[in-house]
C-alpha cells in the first residue's frame, strides 16, 4: 500500500511540475511578445490601423463684370471628374463572361483596348489598377450605373476649369494639374 501511496504522490508531483513548466513556457513567450517584441508588433498594428488621406478642398469661382453690364462672368471654376480603377483581384475572381461584359463597357465608353485590359487582368495580386483618368463627370456617372459590382470603382476628384477659355488669362492665372489647391500664377496664386 506504501508502494501506491508514494507512487500517486511521485505521479502527482511530476504532473504539477509539468504544469507549472508549460505555464513558465507560456508565461515566458507572452513576455517576449508583449515586452520584448514590443516595437515591432505596434508598428506592424499601426501600419494596419491608421491611414492618412489628403482630402482636397474645392477652390471657389471668380468671376468678372464688365463696367458697362451688371452682370458677372464666369471665369474659373471647379469641374468634378472621374479616374476609373479596375480591382485586378476581383476580376480575377469572376466568370469570363463578366470580364468580357467590363471590357465591352469599357471599351465601348472609353475606348480602352484589349491588351490594356489584359494587361491589368495579369496583376491579379493587385488591388488597384487605373484605366482612365479624369473622365467627365456624366460618363463617370453612366459607367457607375452600367458597371455594378466590386470590380471597377470611380475616384471622384476636381479639376480647375476656364469656361471662358484663354480670357484674362494673364490675370487669373492657373493652377497645378494634380493638385488644383495649388495656385501657380496671377489670382490663382494669389487666393
Amino acid at each position: 500500500m506504501a508502494t501506491v501511496s508514494s507512487r500517486f504522490r511521485l505521479m502527482s508531483w511530476l504532473l504539477v511540475c509539468g504544469v507549472l513548466f508549460l505555464f513558465a513556457i507560456i508565461i515566458w513567450r507572452a513576455f517576449q511578445l508583449q515586452i520584448g517584441n514590443y516595437d515591432h508588433y505596434k508598428a506592424l498594428a499601426d501600419s494596419q490601423h491608421h491611414s492618412e488621406y489628403t482630402f482636397q478642398g474645392q477652390r471657389g469661382d471668380i468671376y468678372v463684370q464688365a463696367h458697362t453690364e451688371s452682370k458677372d462672368f464666369l471665369v474659373a471654376t471647379n469641374r468634378q471628374t472621374y479616374d476609373v480603377i479596375l480591382d485586378p483581384y476581383m476580376l480575377s475572381q469572376v466568370s469570363s463572361e463578366r470580364q468580357e461584359e467590363i471590357f465591352k463597357i469599357l471599351q465601348d465608353t472609353l475606348e480602352i483596348d484589349r491588351e490594356a485590359f489584359n494587361q491589368a487582368l495579369k496583376k491579379n495580386n493587385r488591388r488597384w489598377e487605373r484605366v482612365a483618368s479624369d473622365i467627365a463627370y456624366e460618363v463617370g456617372e453612366d459607367l457607375r450605373k452600367r458597371i455594378d459590382g466590386d470590380e471597377v470603382f470611380f475616384e471622384s476628384q476636381y479639376e480647375r476649369y476656364y469656361p471662358e477659355g484663354t480670357f484674362a488669362s494673364s490675370v487669373l492665372g492657373y493652377t497645378q494639374r494634380d493638385d488644383i489647391s495649388q495656385g501657380k500664377y496671377g489670382i490663382e496664386q494669389r487666393y
